[in-house]
């Protein structure tokens, strides 16, 4: 069967070799699935090899057409002939929540949203602006660090149907008017899970932890110091002990300013 395909400012004629259908990961819907090739000449090349390098869209005709992400893709060509290129294109979708909800209490509303897929499992991350009860409700949801505490996640506007997920790694930014912004990522619970079924080590841990923890005690430890000082002008064997003690109660409050950005959004990119 042959197709017009809109690619990189270029209309050229394809040849669909294969055809199936997958299903999507992100909403459940059937996608299809394309095999094509087609051949080029002059600067027609050029411009189609760097986007498909890049991974980028391509249409089928007339515009606007179905939208198809490309996953794979190769090319062969002879001296001072055509480049004859073999592209496997995937239905491509739309994907954007109006509404995430977590845990069936906590309701965002995303203003930048993406997905990524590995396999059937997804992780997600949003810009989203809160304040008051909503604000303390989701700071309770990252604040829970437990090891395989998963909640109910529902993307309106994408599916209704709940996915068991848990936060990763969420940054927050104070506003000036009082509210905040966070980038918030979620990650299904099917993502954890490696094949003796237990979790897989998350990334640079438990360095990374550790490494949180002992500058948190510090801060604690000069903070305790200085105000031991000022009181009473000296420091005692008792008074080194009381420091060290108060050094160890480090709060999930102060854990959480390390995820303090400056503005969220060069992180949503």
């Amino acid at each position: 069967m042959i197709i017009e395909l809109h690619i990189a400012g270029e209309d050229v004629v394809a040849e669909i070799v294969g055809h199936d259908e997958m299903t999507s990961p992100h909403t459940g819907n059937s996608l299809e699935r394309l095999e094509l090739e087609f051949e080029v000449t002059g600067e027609q090349t050029a411009s189609i090899s760097a986007l498909l390098a890049s991974g980028g869209e391509v249409s089928t005709g007339p515009m606007p057409g179905m939208r198809f992400g490309v996953a794979s893709s190769y090319s062969s060509s002879t001296n001072g002939g055509p480049t004859r290129f073999h592209i496997t294109a995937e239905e491509a979708e739309t994907i954007m929540a109006t509404t995430v909800t977590l845990n069936g209490t906590v309701a965002l509303t995303p203003y930048r949203y993406r997905e990524h897929a590995n396999g059937p499992a997804l992780t997600i991350t949003f810009g989203t602006t809160t304040s008051g009860d909503a604000s303390d409700a989701l700071e309770a949801l990252i604040l829970d660090r437990r090891p395989g505490v998963y909640f109910p996640v529902v993307r309106e506007g994408i599916s209704v149907e709940p996915r068991p997920m848990r936060v990763g790694q969420c940054l927050w930014q104070p506003n000036e008017d009082g509210s905040v912004r966070h980038r918030v990522v979620l990650v299904d619970e099917a993502y954890d899970q490696v094949g003796d079924g237990h979790p897989a080590v998350g990334l640079f841990e438990p360095e990374r932890t550790r490494t949180a923890e002992a500058i948190a005690e510090l801060q604690n430890l000069i903070g305790g110091l200085i105000e031991r000082l000022v009181g009473a002008d000296l420091l005692t064997p008792e008074d080194a002990d009381l420091l060290t003690a108060q050094a160890h109660e480090v709060t999930q409050s102060q854990f959480r300013q390390f995820y303090r950005a400056d503005d969220i959004d060069d992180f949503l990119e």
